[in-house]
């Protein structure tokens, strides 16, 4: 029950951050998957939070997206993580 309270916060979350993915609020772990895999999500999240943070405001090639992602996280002085942290995370949802 804690991890379907846990997926409904993230997917409210993602939807007030950024209306424009309109996930479901019952989305699937699928559906979650999806919309997180490929890093582009995350670089928007952090566009909006700190606009121009993300090198040139695009994202990039799925690997480029999450490397842009933590070069931007490590340049704001925020915590990281290894990108196999993220894979195991995508992996978990």
């Amino acid at each position: 029950m804690a991890e379907s309270k846990l997926k409904l916060e993230v997917v409210e979350w993602l939807n007030s951050m950024l209306p424009h993915i309109n996930l479901p609020l019952d989305a699937s772990d699928e559906e979650l998957r999806t919309c997180l895999i490929d890093g582009t999500i995350l670089c928007s999240m952090l566009d909006k939070l700190c606009p121009g943070a993300v090198q040139g405001g695009n994202c990039k090639p799925i690997n480029s997206n999450i490397e842009s992602f933590l070069i931007t996280l490590d340049e704001l002085g925020l915590p990281g993580f290894e990108p196999s942290v993220l894979e195991q995370v995508i992996a978990f949802v």
